[in-house]
């Protein structure tokens, strides 16, 4: 924190992380500062399967700054693609029972091309102790991967409502490889440059949709003498799928590359040249988003590795 009076920075808590011989974090511990001193405050555990995918997080509290008490736990479950299948947390009951006791859920699905079809969030019911929906979200994909359809559903009772509705429009001659966007943009999915959002309602009384919101996106060609443009980069990951390393090709310059897995850990980053041979045998089968930082531009690809 900034002491103002004494215009410095203070230190006011300390995470420390102990890594697993893989190079996952297996315990953080965080401290805070006080008047006392730094007194440790809580402390996470992590799990994983054979290919680095969490399976397990365990968080403590001190009891009475002595002894670690079971907070809550965070479950997950991965497909060998290294799609996230579920995640379930569970709070720690304070009575004399000591028992688990559900809190929220999680479950997704995903087609063969790896796209997320549905994904569904549940809350824990105490008086049935069991999981009930609450919402729940349904992807459609075109020829082109890209998605056009979200369909989002409310519980009511023990159905699901049709709630909000949104539609994608695509420019499929424009990848979006090729195109300066938001981080958020490509977070969406989608392969190709969006030329219109269309969101709506669904009236009950109507027993209809109704449009709330209609977005037409319009772009322009960035040109700047200072900065390359996507297209004259011409940036490209090759093998792709691969098994042991791959390379990119079209870098005009020395370049940050990093690869993260579909959690959003970094697995290892480093600078490379156009065509440079990257390893990548330390890495379990599964699907990795690469990111290539060149002078001002980013893009982010998605590499298999079989």
């Amino acid at each position: 924190n900034w002491d103002a009076e004494n215009m410095m920075w203070n230190t006011s808590s300390l995470t420390e992380t102990v890594y697993d011989s893989s190079g996952y974090p297996k315990e953080e511990v965080t401290t805070q500062f006080g008047n006392d001193g730094y007194v440790q405050e809580s402390k996470f555990e992590y799990t994983y399967d054979k290919n680095g995918y969490p399976t397990l997080s365990l968080k403590f509290m001190k009891s009475d700054s002595v002894i670690w008490i079971n907070y809550s736990k965070t479950e997950y479950a991965f497909d060998a693609n290294g799609n996230k299948l579920s995640e379930a947390v569970y709070m720690k009951s304070w009575d004399s029972t000591q028992v688990w006791i559900g809190s929220n859920k999680l479950e997704n699905t995903f087609d063969n091309n790896n796209n997320l079809l549905s994904s569904t969030e549940y809350v824990w019911n105490f008086d049935s102790s069991e999981w009930l929906g609450s919402w729940r979200s349904v992807f459609t994909y075109n020829a082109d991967q890209n998605p056009i359809l979200e369909i989002d559903y409310q519980m009511e009772g023990i159905a699901w409502i049709s709630y909000t509705k949104t539609e994608f429009s695509y420019d499929t001659t424009v990848s979006i490889n090729n195109m300066l966007v938001p981080q958020g943009y490509r977070e969406m999915g989608t392969n190709n440059m969006i030329s219109q959002i269309v969101e709506t309602s669904y009236n009950p009384e109507l027993s209809s949709w109704t449009t709330s919101k209609s977005i037409l996106l319009y772009y322009s060609n960035y040109i700047d003498a200072g900065i390359p443009s996507l297209n004259s980069l011409k940036m490209s990951i090759y093998p792709n799928p691969t098994t042991e390393s791959f390379r990119v090709n079209g870098l005009a310059r020395p370049s940050t590359l990093s690869v993260l897995d579909l959690t959003g850990k970094l697995m290892f980053t480093k600078v490379i040249s156009s065509n440079e041979p990257i390893s990548i045998n330390s890495l379990p089968k599964g699907i990795y988003l690469v990111k290539i930082n060149s002078g001002n531009v980013q893009i982010s690809q998605k590499l298999v590795k079989k």
